[in-house]
């Protein structure tokens, strides 16, 4: 039996404390609970007792008594509470008189484990999909049994009404059908568990307009097309190519998305898609159509990057996907009409029709960008382009997990893009986290974190839904659509082309895609934007568009009086005017009395008189003028 001590804070808005357990864990673990209060007094009185209880991912709870001295609350880890895989949500609950005193959470997260045949678990720790397959199969059976009674039935029936005979026969053969077609899809329903309701956590790590020139250090090679992760440097490899998709730059590149190892430029077509194999050392890269190697796997040294070799695999079809699989040491090809998987000496094991674009539903059409593999599955990546209004727009990024014994797809994860610009290209699986990149105007990195058990520390703070800007950032550097922020003013004393001193809020905003546009708003409500030109491809200056002031400009309709009220310390210019003629004004503010000076004269019979905080413009006689006030602060 092993002890594990934990502190839970009673008052509410900490990070919970985490308890890793393995499935169907059962007296294994005893838990010391140690509760505190971080702001205030705490006691528990005496007669006061405590329970653990908590919620399954199969919705299903548990509750047990505890023991509870002084503050500290002791319990045992059952087989109950780890009997469903994922993070178990649980609190500790002090309860006196029926009346609930304090509570705190705290998580469980429980390791995937084998299910064995002989595991002795009670029916309320099966999840209910056990259950459902097992009524699935049950309902089977009985519409056999009832299908066979009919075809008796109707046998019987046969000598007295032909007609009826054939009618049920028809019946009969429909019934069939619906019966095999319900058992395969809600078999299928329950088989969807891979990433459906539990896709991978998408995050954005990078973004940055027109990096891929820099990457390349050429400027006819701007587009990024396939990719992979090389294990013996932990570096990436990216393909960046011509317009003319018959030439790439194959560079090599640092995680910081910026460090350039190593260039080789080679003719590999289209470059859609590389995998690297660690068993043989060798580069894969499916070409596409284009090129002098084109509708062929190209073989590279995984040192050198060199061409070593070239495979049409006994067919002339443009090769757009390759991926392979080392869990199971063979290679998938999507190629224009099929997928098809090979063992490791590249001798053909299955073939399945390519018709995984045809499964999106809408406007647009579906892409095959790239492909890898994760835990012996294959997986491909899609994106897909819709018109709206005549522009091109990226409109969803697909994972597809195609299953190789049936060729099917099953099960799919959707992603929303940062924008029409952001095509994905690539995904290059780094243990447990795929890493996406994207390329053509905007260079953007992204992770996916495909373990569903565990509790990913992402490397940004984020509080509510902005994160925490480093405190020596340069705001020129962020391209990435988000919410970001500084505290204080101390905080902020350290970063670069940030229009004020105090703490902020930055909004950087996608407009249509391609155009972006930071707004930052400081402590003191005052509210600043700029943009990045497509021109210089630079950020301009930042333009102060509203402040605590108020309304910067004002108009009024004509009247014989205006009153025009200014802040404390406040400035602005007035102009009177009627006609082709106008009065200009300058007023101000300082301890609470009001100054103004006339530089302009062109409407006679107009009387100036100020008060505190305020002066009155009227017009003795004529018509009667309108007003513009522009405020300076």
């Amino acid at each position: 039996m092993l002890d594990q001590t934990i502190y839970l804070d009673v008052v509410p808005g900490g990070l919970p404390a985490v308890v890793n357990v393995s499935q169907f864990d059962e007296g294994s673990r005893t838990l010391h609970i140690n509760l505190y209060a971080s702001v205030g007094e705490f006691e528990i009185p005496a007669g006061s007792t405590a329970k653990v209880q908590g919620t399954k991912r199969d919705k299903k709870g548990f509750s047990y008594s505890a023991i509870l001295s002084g503050t500290e609350v002791t319990c045992d880890i059952t087989q109950n509470m780890t009997a469903i895989s994922g993070r178990v949500y649980c609190e500790v609950v002090i309860e006196n008189e029926n009346n609930v005193l304090v509570s705190a959470t705290f998580i469980l997260a429980v390791k995937k484990a084998a299910f064995g045949d002989g595991t002795d678990i009670s029916d309320s720790d099966l999840p209910d999909f056990y259950e459902l397959a097992a009524q699935i199969a049950q309902d089977a059976q009985d519409a056999q049994n009832a299908a066979e009674m009919a075809r008796q039935a109707a046998q019987e029936a046969a000598q007295f009404t032909p007609e009826g005979y054939q009618q049920m026969q028809s019946d009969l053969a429909d019934l069939k059908v619906t019966v095999s077609d319900q058992g395969e899809q809600l078999t299928g329903e329950i088989n969807k568990a891979v990433f459906g309701l539990e896709r991978p956590i998408k995050r954005e790590l990078y973004r940055k307009r027109l990096a891929l020139q820099t990457l390349s250090g050429n400027g006819e090679y701007t587009t990024l097309q396939g990719g992979c992760y090389l294990p013996t440097t932990d570096h990436f490899l990216l393909a960046i190519v011509n317009k003319d998709n018959d030439s790439c730059i194959l560079v090599e590149l640092n995680k910081d998305y910026e460090t350039v190892i190593k260039r080789v430029t080679l003719d590999l077509g289209h470059a859609n898609d590389l995998t690297y194999n660690p068993g043989t050392g060798k580069i894969y890269v499916a070409t596409g159509n284009t090129g002098m190697n084109a509708n062929k796997i190209a073989v590279l040294n995984g040192a050198t990057f060199g061409l070593e070799n070239t495979m049409d695999l006994g067919n002339a079809r443009a090769k757009w996907l390759v991926s392979y699989d080392n869990v199971n040491n063979r290679y998938y090809v999507l190629d224009t009409s099929y997928l098809q998987i090979y063992d490791s000496e590249w001798e053909l094991l299955k073939q399945y029709e390519n018709t995984y674009g045809d499964s999106y539903v809408g406007t647009g059409e579906m892409t095959a960008q790239s492909s890898f593999c994760y835990g012996g599955k294959f997986i491909g990546l899609y994106f897909v382009r819709e018109i709206v209004s005549s522009s091109m727009s990226v409109s969803g990024i697909y994972l597809q997990m195609i299953d190789y014994d049936t060729g099917k797809v099953q099960t799919v994860a959707q992603y929303t893009p940062r924008g029409n610009a952001d095509e994905p290209e690539f995904v290059a699986m780094v243990d447990n986290v795929g890493y996406m990149f994207g390329g053509q105007t905007y260079f953007s990195v992204s992770k996916l974190y495909f373990d569903q058990d565990k509790l990913y520390e992402f490397e940004d703070s984020i509080f509510g839904i902005s994160t925490l800007l480093p405190e020596n950032a340069d705001l020129d550097d962020y391209h990435m659509p988000g919410i970001y922020f500084s505290p204080n003013t101390s905080y902020t004393a350290g970063m670069d082309n940030v229009p004020v001193t105090s703490g902020f809020t930055l909004y950087v905003l996608p407009i249509c895609g391609n155009v972006i546009v930071q707004k930052l708003i400081n402590t003191a409500g005052e509210i600043y934007k700029r943009i990045l030109s497509s021109i210089q491809n630079k950020f301009l200056d930042w333009e102060l568009i509203d402040s605590s002031v108020g309304a910067r400009y004002e108009q009024r309709d004509r009247a014989a009086s205006h009153t025009v009220t200014l802040n404390d310390g406040g400035a602005c210019f007035v102009m009177l005017a009627y006609g082709n003629y106008a009065n200009m004004y300058f007023a101000t503010e300082s301890g609470g009395n009001v100054y103004v000076r006339k530089f302009i004269e062109q409407l006679s019979d107009v009387e100036v008189t100020t008060k505190s905080k305020s002066a009155v413009f009227r017009r003795t006689s004529g018509n009667e003028p309108s007003l513009m006030i522009w405020k300076m602060a």
